[in-house]
């Protein structure tokens, strides 16, 4: 992992804490996607996950969870509706419910005793790409 990478990201980052749209504030910090994965089980099922901008995602891309902002429906289709200041402000997109992202974490799983982060990544990368269930 290009940790070195990492903390000349997280160096740039505006903050560790956001602030909801109620007023509520929330500890968001941002790490390695790949330790994400690996204690995606202890993360908020009502937030998301958002990884950095640039793409192709890597398991040394910058992550975090973040609880969304509820959006009234005439506002859905704006592209940074329910997007955190933390997360606008950091390059940072949604990309997936954590719930969903702890279905594949748990699936790999089930299939292999000592599961290593890569296989993690691997799982979520499958999830994404074909919205089903890697078989390792």
């Amino acid at each position: 992992m290009d940790y070195e990478r990492f903390a000349q990201y997280r160096g740039r980052l505006k903050t560790n804490v956001g602030i909801t749209k109620r007023g509520k504030a929330m500890d968001v910090a941002a790490q390695p996607f790949s330790e994400l994965l690996v204690n995606i089980d202890r993360a908020d099922p009502r937030a998301w996950v958002y990884l950095q901008a640039a793409i192709p995602w890597q398991p040394d891309s910058v992550s975090a969870v973040i609880e969304s902002e509820e959006v009234p429906p005439e506002l859905e289709d704006e592209p940074e509706a329910g997007v955190p200041d933390f997360a606008r402000r950091n390059g940072l997109v949604r990309v997936l419910p954590v719930t969903v992202l702890q279905d594949a974490v748990r699936n790999a799983r089930s299939q292999r005793a000592n599961v290593s982060s890569d296989d993690l990544f691997a799982a979520f990368d499958f999830y994404r790409r074909n919205d089903a269930f890697i078989a390792l």
